[in-house]
């Protein structure tokens, strides 16, 4: 299992990654990689009874709102624009 771990999850996924830089935007694919735990949660939940507590959802809201706030960028007004 630890060899499956190693090679699949980790080293494949980081040259697929690389692989995907060469076809879609950064953004699309940063968008992939911080959905990728959402996702897996979300699959744990519904399929392994997992439990998903209030403080996990806070914390994972924290760090999209980082994730956000570092990719946001203002669109200029009127002023700024003359």
């Amino acid at each position: 299992s630890l060899f499956y771990v190693i090679l699949f999850t980790t080293f494949l996924a980081y040259l697929l990654n690389g692989f995907a830089l060469t076809k879609v935007h950064p953004g699309v694919l940063g968008a992939y990689i911080y959905l990728q735990p959402v996702i897996a949660t979300l699959i744990a939940v519904a399929f392994r009874g997992d439990e998903l507590p209030l403080q996990k959802i806070i914390f994972g809201s924290i760090i999209f709102l980082g994730v956000f706030l570092v990719g946001y960028t203002p669109k200029p007004t009127e002023n700024e624009a003359a």
